[in-house]
């Protein structure tokens, strides 16, 4: 194999040595004592061994074998020679390795308490270096602690400033506590002291609008609202909301003030005046505050119609709730005195003229409240008048007249003729048709002419149909005598009365005016279709002057009252008197 230069491994050496030495000779080798070789063969003693040749290869095994015998005995000198000296190598060996042990031990001990020593010297470490940045956190504190304390006093010294109304100081407290929220906002204690000035912000946001709900003058007005614009909470749109509601809320505990008593006039009368005043005010501080509303103050390039139409329609509002409040009190079943119509009408249209400076002229919403409420005040007098005579006909006793005829020469042209005093249904008519011009001859809406000229006619034809149907069959010659003295009179004083009467409340020259037509165009009350159902009962000498057109002229402003009117009056006024506390 070395001739041929083959390596051969361990394996092989094994295979070849095991072959080489007889079964039966010591030399022969187990997978054991082979493992001794290792992995790697010595290559000389191979070499050797192959040059040896066959027989020489044979004869090695005894060679082996002798030196293997000759080692065994020298060993065996030795170790007898040498006893004592193995028995001490031995027991120093012992030794030696029970002190290794031991080292071994302790120095696992050592390292492990090495270990625990260094964790905890990193532990120390640690807490040093935590006391030291503590001591450093003290120390800087301290050098800070006027600074930290004006800090940490903020929403005390905010919440002071609002209670005082120190408003100026607390924005710029407020000012400087966002400032740290924006640097420091992550540490705990500025945001919880940011979190109290924000408290203390809203409370002054309450106060501020609870100034605007109270009697303020106008600077204060506008510093009130400067405030509230610097605190940045509204819009400007919201800011112009919240005045006005604010504002509004004075003003209708304001008008609550009012105490409501049986006297509507009184209490409509003051709830004018105090609307006017105050809704005046408002409307001044509003146009002062927010002046870009004015067209000729504001800027042409920001687009303000919004604003506008906001403002307009709180106005709007406001008007219609004065002018309802004003229609529910004049429809309430409280009898007015024309005087206080009049008056009233003549404050609202103040009123409404002095909303006019600000460009609230709502006069023209007055007039159908108005209109309305006098005619419902004139046409009560009206209701059942036709029942009221039909019934006073049937009870009434014809007889020869009691008054003298010098009284019927002497009248006052002011005042119906005494001749209608002498039949009491016809003088209730009078009475009736009367106080309903006297509850509109000083506040006489043109408007009306035409509607209480309707109730006018339709009571007449009434009354007329009542006379020219009542039975006549079984009257004598007295009762006979005495109805035809109430034709007359009916005819002749009744009927012309009324007419100018209600001309002079309405003349025709106004409404014509107002109308845009001629005063002979407008539509009167026709004596003659009155009077034409009762031709066949009138005398001759009355039909020959139905001819003639009455041409007085009307006076304006007369008082048309009979004594039966003026005791009812007064009648009523002492019962108001007596029912006062």
């Amino acid at each position: 194999l070395i001739e041929y230069n083959i390596l051969i491994s361990s394996a092989c050496f094994k295979c070849v040595f095991n072959y080489l030495i007889p079964f039966d000779f010591d030399l022969r080798m187990s997978n054991a004592q082979f493992a001794l070789f290792g992995n790697e063969v010595d290559e000389e003693y191979l070499y050797s061994l192959g040059s040896l040749g066959w027989e020489g290869v044979k004869n090695e095994a005894i060679r082996v074998k002798l030196e293997k015998e000759s080692l065994l005995d020298e060993t065996l000198e030795l170790a007898f020679g040498n006893y004592k000296t193995f028995i001490e190598a031995s027991e120093q060996s012992k030794a030696v390795n029970n002190c290794l042990s031991s080292i071994l031990e302790s120095n696992e001990k050592v390292s492990k308490d090495i270990s625990e020593f260094s964790e905890a010297c990193e532990k120390f470490q640690k807490q040093a270096e935590h006391l030291s940045n503590q001591r450093k956190a003290t120390s800087l504190v301290l050098e800070k602690h006027t600074r930290l304390l004006e800090i940490l006093e903020l929403p005390q010294l905010c919440e002071t400033c609002v209670r005082n109304g120190s408003y100026e100081e607390a924005l710029e407290l407020q000012r400087y506590a966002l400032k740290l929220d924006k640097k420091l906002g992550s540490i705990p204690i500025i945001s919880d002291i940011v979190k109290s000035v924000k408290d203390s912000s809203h409370l002054m946001l309450n106060q501020l609008l609870s100034r605007l709900k109270t009697q303020i003058a106008l600077p204060a007005c506008l510093r009130v609202v400067g405030y509230l614009r610097r605190m940045d909470v509204y819009s400007e749109s919201e800011l112009r909301v919240r005045f006005l509601q604010a504002r509004e809320s004075w003003l209708n505990g304001i008008i609550s003030t009012v105490a409501r008593t049986d006297d509507s006039y009184d209490y409509l009368s003051k709830v004018m005046e105090l609307t006017r005043v105050h809704l005046f005010e408002i409307v001044t501080q509003y146009r002062a505050i927010f002046t870009d509303d004015d067209p000729i103050l504001s800027s042409p390039l920001r687009n303000n119609t919004s604003n506008r139409q906001l403002f307009s329609a709180w106005i709007q509002r406001r008007v219609t709730i004065f002018i309802k409040t004003v229609k529910d009190e004049l429809n309430r079943p409280i009898k007015y005195h024309q005087s206080s119509i009049d008056a009233l009408l003549g404050q609202a249209m103040y009123f409404g003229q002095s909303m006019g400076r600000v460009g609230v002229d709502f006069r023209v919403l007055l007039i159908p409240v108005f209109t309305d409420a006098v005619k419902n005040s004139a046409l009560r007098y009206l209701t059942d008048a036709d029942i009221r005579f039909r019934q006073g006909m049937e009870k009434i006793a014809l007889k020869n007249s009691l008054l003298p005829s010098s009284n019927f020469n002497i009248e006052d042209p002011n005042h119906p003729p005494m001749s209608i005093m002498e039949f009491l249904p016809l003088a209730e008519v009078t009475n009736s048709l009367l106080s309903c011009l006297n509850e509109t001859r000083l506040c006489a809406p043109l408007s009306l002419s035409q509607d209480i000229g309707n109730h006018f006619e339709n009571l007449i034809y009434s009354c007329t149909q009542v006379l020219g149907t009542y039975p006549t069959s079984r009257f004598s010659d007295t009762e006979w005598n005495a109805f035809k003295r109430l034709i007359s009179v009916y005819s002749r004083d009744f009927i012309p009365f009324i007419i100018k009467s209600f001309n002079s409340v309405f003349p025709k020259e106004q409404i014509g005016k107002s109308i845009g037509i001629a005063p002979a165009d407008v539509k009167e009350l026709n004596r003659n279709a009155f009077i034409e159902p009762l031709r066949h009962l009138l005398p001759h000498e009355i039909i020959s002057d139905l001819s003639v057109v009455i041409n007085q002229e009307s006076v304006a402003n007369t008082k048309f009252a009979v004594d039966r009117v003026e005791t009812l009056e007064d009648a009523s006024k002492d019962e108001v008197l007596d029912a006062k506390p």
